[in-house]
C-alpha cells in the first residue's frame, strides 16, 4: 500500500467558520456511528445545502407621473422706492481739562516688634512675644521705642544622701539526701509457655489460561487521507473484527497441606537487688540578710527662669546671665507723596445735523398668472427573474470514504489524473496525497456541490475513478 502523507487543508478554515453555527445545532443522531460491514471506513463530512430555482416577477419601475411646468406670467412698471432713510449726522465737541495737585498717602504708619535694635528689619514671632508676656512683661501696653534684653537664670540643685538596698533578704537552700537499705529477691521475668513448629505445605505448578476479552467488531480511526474542515469533520472510522484475547499463566496448586507440632518452654527467673527507704530526703533553709549602700541624690531647689529687662541690662546675680537676645517696639511714621491730577472742567458733547432720505425710480414686474404643473401618467414596468431558493441546509453526515483498507496502490494516481483531466491542478502527479491534491479536491467538491471533509464514493463517481 502507498503510505499517504496526512495534511490539513488550510483553505477549508474559512468554511469551518461558516459551519460553526450549523454544527452547534446538530442532532444527537449525527454522533451515532452508521451500520457497516467489516473493513468499511466512514467519515463525518460536510453535505452542502440543496437549492431549487423559481421564477419571480418583480416591479423594476413603479407607475408614476411626468410633470410639465408652465412658468409664471409678469407685467412691467416703474415704482419710486426709498433707498436710504433719513438720518442724523453728529459732530464732536472736545472736553476742557484743568490740572490740580493732591497729597496722597503712600504708606500707613506702622508699629511692630523687631530684633536686635530699633533699626532692626527682622520681625519678632508670636511665640517669642508669648514667652516675653509669660516672663511678666506687659507686651500689649508697651510704648514705642522700648527695647527688652533677655536674661537666663538656670535651675538650682542640692545634693542629699539616700540609703539604697542593693541585695534583698533571702534564704540559702540545701538538701539532705534520702537513706536506703539493700536486699535481694527472686523475680519471674518470663512465664512457662509452648512453641509451635510449622511443617510447610508442598505445592505443584499447573498451566492455565483466562479469557481477557471476547471476540467483537469495533470502530477504529483510519490511517488514510484526512480532509479536516473543523473538529467535527474529516475523522475516518473503520469497522474491524477483533478475535478473543486470552492470557496464559501458571497456577500454583497444593500437593500436601501444612502441619504444626508444639514444644514446651520452661519459665525464667532473675535475682534482683532491692533498696528499701529508711529516711526520706528533706529541705534545709539558712536565712541571708539584706544589704544596703548610701548614694548621692540631686534635688531641684528652684526652676530655671527667663526674664526680659526694659531699656537696660539687668543685674546678672539677680536676673541671670544675658543671652544677647534683644527685641524693640519699633514705630514707622506714615509716608505721603504729592501728585498732579488732570480733572474735567467742561465735559465733551455732540452737535447733530439732519440728513434727508434718498429715493430712486426702480423698474418692477407684477405677477399676472402664477406657474402651473401639467401631469401625464407613466405606466408600471415589470421584469421576470430566476430565483435560487434553499431547500435544505448544509449538514454533517457519516459517509463511506477511502482509507488504507479499501484503497489500491494506484488510487491516488487515478484521482490526480482525473482532477488534471477536468481542469483542476493537483500539482505533481506522484501518488502522494499532498496539499495541491487536497486543494484541487476541495475546489472540485465545492463546484460540483459534493460533500466535503473526506474522499467520498460520490466524489470518486464524479471524477470517474474506479476502485
Amino acid at each position: 500500500m502507498v503510505k499517504f502523507k496526512l495534511n490539513v487543508v488550510t483553505s477549508l478554515v474559512s468554511m469551518a467558520l461558516v459551519l460553526s453555527a450549523q454544527s452547534a445545532s446538530a442532532t444527537q443522531d449525527e454522533d451515532v456511528l452508521p451500520k457497516a460491514r467489516s473493513g468499511e471506513c466512514y467519515a463525518k463530512v460536510l453535505v452542502p445545502p440543496v437549492y431549487k430555482t423559481e421564477s419571480v416577477e418583480v416591479v423594476v419601475s413603479e407607475a408614476s407621473e411626468e410633470l410639465q411646468i408652465i412658468p409664471s406670467v409678469y407685467s412691467s412698471s416703474t415704482e419710486r422706492v426709498q433707498i436710504k432713510e433719513a438720518s442724523t449726522r453728529l459732530t464732536t465737541i472736545d472736553p476742557v481739562y484743568e490740572t490740580v495737585k493732591k497729597r496722597v498717602q503712600t504708606a500707613a504708619a506702622e508699629s511692630r516688634w523687631v530684633r536686635d535694635s530699633l533699626k532692626g528689619t527682622i520681625g519678632v514671632g508670636a511665640g517669642t512675644l508669648a514667652d516675653i508676656a509669660a516672663s511678666g512683661f506687659d507686651v500689649a501696653g508697651a510704648e514705642p521705642g522700648v527695647c527688652l534684653y533677655e536674661h537666663y537664670k538656670p535651675a538650682s540643685y542640692k545634693t542629699v544622701g539616700e540609703k539604697v538596698m542593693i541585695s534583698a533578704a533571702s534564704e540559702e537552700l540545701s538538701v539532705e539526701e534520702a537513706n536506703f537499705s539493700t536486699s535481694e529477691k527472686q523475680v519471674l521475668v518470663k512465664a512457662a509457655s509452648k512453641r509451635l513448629v510449622e511443617v510447610p505445605a508442598v505445592f505443584k505448578s499447573v498451566p492455565d489460561k483466562v479469557l481477557i476479552e471476547p471476540a467483537k467488531s469495533v470502530w477504529k480511526k483510519g490511517t488514510g487521507p484526512i480532509m479536516k474542515i473543523d473538529h467535527a469533520t474529516g475523522e475516518i472510522m473503520c469497522l474491524v473484527d477483533l478475535p478473543p484475547v486470552y492470557e496464559e499463566y501458571t497456577r500454583r496448586a497444593v500437593a500436601a497441606p501444612p502441619l504444626t507440632t508444639s514444644v514446651v518452654i520452661p519459665a525464667e527467673f532473675e535475682t534482683v537487688e532491692i533498696e528499701s527507704l529508711r529516711t526520706d530526703a528533706k529541705e534545709v533553709r539558712t536565712p541571708v540578710p539584706a544589704k544596703f549602700t548610701t548614694v548621692d541624690k540631686s534635688e531641684k531647689v528652684s526652676e530655671d527662669k527667663i526674664r526680659w529687662i526694659a531699656n537696660a541690662n539687668g543685674n546678672e546675680s539677680v536676673h541671670g546671665e544675658q543671652t544677647g537676645n534683644v527685641v524693640c517696639f519699633q514705630e514707622t511714621p506714615a509716608k505721603f507723596e504729592t501728585v498732579e491730577q488732570k480733572l474735567v472742567k467742561t465735559p465733551g458733547s455732540f452737535k447733530s445735523v439732519a440728513v434727508p432720505a434718498v429715493f430712486k425710480n426702480v423698474p418692477i414686474q407684477k405677477l399676472v398668472s402664477d406657474a402651473t404643473v401639467k401631469k401625464s401618467p407613466i405606466a408600471q414596468v415589470k421584469k421576470s427573474f430566476i430565483k435560487r431558493v434553499k431547500v435544505s441546509d448544509a449538514s454533517l453526515q457519516w459517509r463511506p470514504v477511502l482509507c488504507d483498507t479499501n484503497m489500491t496502490d494506484h488510487t491516488i494516481l487515478d484521482i490526480q489524473e482525473a482532477l488534471a483531466d477536468k481542469g483542476y491542478n493537483p500539482g505533481l502527479i506522484d501518488g502522494v496525497l499532498g496539499k495541491g491534491t487536497l486543494d484541487a479536491l476541495e475546489k472540485f467538491q465545492k463546484e460540483k456541490n459534493l460533500a466535503q471533509g473526506g474522499i467520498t464514493y460520490a466524489t470518486l463517481d464524479a471524477l470517474g475513478v474506479e476502485l
